[in-house]
């Protein structure tokens, strides 16, 4: 069995629905940051977006890592 999952063979069904698990928000900065206001800045833009988008989709948690 595992050597036909290993060479692509799978003959289940295709799932198009999954539950949500987690959700993240990130971005890429061009240059280092180095003032700790700027920090606390950019952490809340990331956060509020995040926070949006539970909402909109009606997903609640309990854990937050950063």
């Amino acid at each position: 069995m595992y050597i036909n999952y290993a060479n692509g063979i799978d003959d289940s069904p295709v799932t198009t629905y999954h539950e949500i698990k987690s959700m993240s928000q990130s971005t890429t900065l061009e240059e280092n940051i180095l003032d700790f206001a700027d920090v606390k800045m950019i952490f809340s833009k990331l956060i509020r977006h995040l926070c949006d988008r539970l909402h909109e989709e009606e997903v609640y948690g309990n854990i937050v890592t950063i």
